[in-house]
């Protein structure tokens, strides 16, 4: 990545050049005009900052996105007009093997559905009561939320129910 100010007659051009990458991009007119191209171009928020300010930060954005590019081999990413993300291209499967990053992305996990309802404490009570295999654990279960069982007497009568079950398949 290389940036570059020329200064000429009536204004100036600064220079962007990714050789990496393989872009360039090149400002040229009045001070004014090409900060405020350059402000639009890397998004960057002008407020309180002088021109040099604004196109030594353009210069360190492009430098830090070429790093970030080089050491990650990382996609640039741009929203579009309507604010949708936009990335380079997914790498073929081809191109992956051999590479888990690479193949995760050519290959992203499907989300999984959002839960319609919380779950009640007391549901998960009694799942856990369930899926409870000994009369050990049970016990526990029962001493660690004591308060729980004596304010909810299903949840008890379910416990101990899973109690008896689980003695008489240990015999």
């Amino acid at each position: 990545m290389a940036a570059s100010v020329d200064m000429f007659a009536g204004g100036i051009r600064q220079t962007f050049i990714n050789d990496k990458l393989g872009w360039t991009v090149a400002f040229q007119g009045s001070i004014d005009r090409t900060t405020e191209d350059i402000t639009r171009f890397f998004g960057l928020n002008s407020e309180g900052l002088t021109p040099f300010e604004i196109h030594l930060s353009a210069a360190a954005q492009a430098n830090a996105g070429q790093l970030v590019v080089e050491a990650l081999e990382a996609a640039p990413v741009s929203a579009g007009a309507s604010g949708e993300t936009r990335t380079a291209p997914a790498p073929s499967v081809a191109t992956t093997a051999g590479d888990p990053w690479a193949a995760a992305q050519a290959d992203p996990p499907t989300p999984e559905p959002a839960p319609t309802e919380p779950r009640s404490p007391q549901d998960a009570m009694l799942d856990t009561i369930e899926a409870t295999g000994d009369v050990q654990s049970l016990q526990r279960l029962w001493a660690e939320n004591r308060r729980f069982f004596d304010d909810n007497a299903e949840v008890f009568a379910v416990w101990k129910a899973r109690g008896k079950h689980l003695q008489a398949s240990a015999q």
